[in-house]
């Protein structure tokens, strides 16, 4: 469970004084676990929260085919966000500056189009758009964007190195970014991801949209920087700091940023017997007694933990308005870890996700092949 003061410092905490001590520390081989597990969660697809298809383990060469791109090209990933949220939680005031006229494009569309425009220019770059799969029906909304309409029409009549990637076209973006040389992103969490993969990322200024730090990433301020920052991230390639870096960041965000509620709260792999009713009720519409949901609920109830383990957290932040839990002066001492430590972790962190990405050892151009030959060269 994650609490902050108001709506903008959900934004903030990149930027806190927090994540500025935290993240200048080896993290633990449990933290480091932790994120392992979140990706793997992200490549089964089964939350309702990912909105990518389940890794289908695409051989790169197939991908690079379907999408239509050659060998010796190199690939942008271009991530396009869906607006909805952050135009509700303009509308809200969550942000203390309103996001028209803070970024760094008039809109996502004046990107998107800058970015064609430098294809025409630029044969030896291959741009792979990206379409956000909540602009259309998905697993949480049944709705299609009104989006959608400008898209298809600034989408339409393109250069042949740019490819879209609809979300009816259902690929993984795990299997895309094996063929990916440099993600471009606006404030997708996209960028922060794929940076834990150790792949390089270009933003560009969106006031306080961007939700990891910009440090994760190479941000552009000046739209004449934007194309030669996209040539330095291509120069710079895969490396291993900034997966570091990544990890921390995530580490952080899951386990500073967030109460966990475990010892109380079930997993939601977890088959409870209200679950089961709700399942029931999903599949046979017939109206499931209340008198059955409340003893479910009740027997949940009484097998909850007297108390929290992070509730000396909590009672600090609420006690003394911190700005987020991570704020808090409650929390344990963190568990010193050597950086020798944490580069076996990360380690086999790196060993996990070439597992979840698949073996390509023939391509030597694709993800995988480069998280490989970085781990070796880096000696870990």
């Amino acid at each position: 469970m994650t609490v902050f003061r108001n709506d903008q410092e959900t934004f903030r905490a990149p930027k806190s004084a927090a994540w500025q001590a935290w993240k200048v520390a080896p993290i633990s081989g449990d933290a480091t676990r932790v994120v392992v597990e979140a990706i793997e969660n992200q490549f089964s697809a089964k939350s309702a929260f990912v909105y990518t298809n389940k890794h289908a383990a695409t051989a790169p060469s197939a991908m690079r085919e379907s999408l239509g791109i050659h060998e010796d090209t190199k690939v942008a990933l271009v991530v396009l966000s869906s607006r909805d949220e952050l135009f509700a939680a303009d509308v809200v005031g969550r942000f203390t500056v309103p996001i028209d006229g803070s970024f760094l494009f008039g809109n996502q569309s004046d990107w998107v189009a800058y970015l064609i425009d430098l294809a025409e220019r630029r044969p030896d770059l291959h741009l792979v758009i990206r379409v956000h799969p909540r602009e259309f029906p998905n697993k949480r909304e049944s709705v299609t964007s009104p989006n959608v309409e400008r898209l298809k029409a600034l989408l339409q009549s393109l250069p042949a190195n740019v490819t879209v990637d609809w979300p009816m076209d259902r690929r993984s973006l795990y299997d895309v970014m094996q063929v990916v040389d440099v993600v471009l992103s606006g404030w997708s969490s996209v960028g922060g991801e794929a940076s834990l993969f150790g792949m390089p990322v270009v933003t560009y200024k969106t006031g306080e949209a961007l939700a990891f730090p910009s440090e994760l990433v190479n941000q552009v301020d000046d739209i004449a920087a934007y194309e030669s920052t996209i040539d330095t991230a291509l120069a710079d390639g895969w490396c291993i700091e900034r997966a570091r870096l990544a990890f921390r960041w995530y580490a952080f965000n899951y386990t500073r940023l967030a109460i966990n509620l475990a010892e109380s709260v079930p997993s939601r792999s977890t088959w409870s017997a209200r679950r089961v009713s709700q399942g029931l009720y999903a599949q046979t519409r017939a109206p499931v007694p209340f008198v059955l949901v409340h003893a479910f609920e009740k027997r949940e109830i009484r097998q909850r933990a007297t108390t929290l383990q992070c509730d000396a957290v909590f009672a600090d932040v609420l006690q003394n308005l911190r700005s987020s839990v991570a704020e808090s002066e409650a929390w344990p001492k963190r568990v010193v870890t050597t950086k020798e430590e944490e580069d076996q972790a990360l380690k086999g962190a790196m060993q996990r996700m070439l597992e979840l990405l698949g073996s390509y050892p023939d391509d030597s151009q694709c993800l995988s092949s480069r998280i490989a030959s970085g781990i070796n060269s880096m000696g870990l």
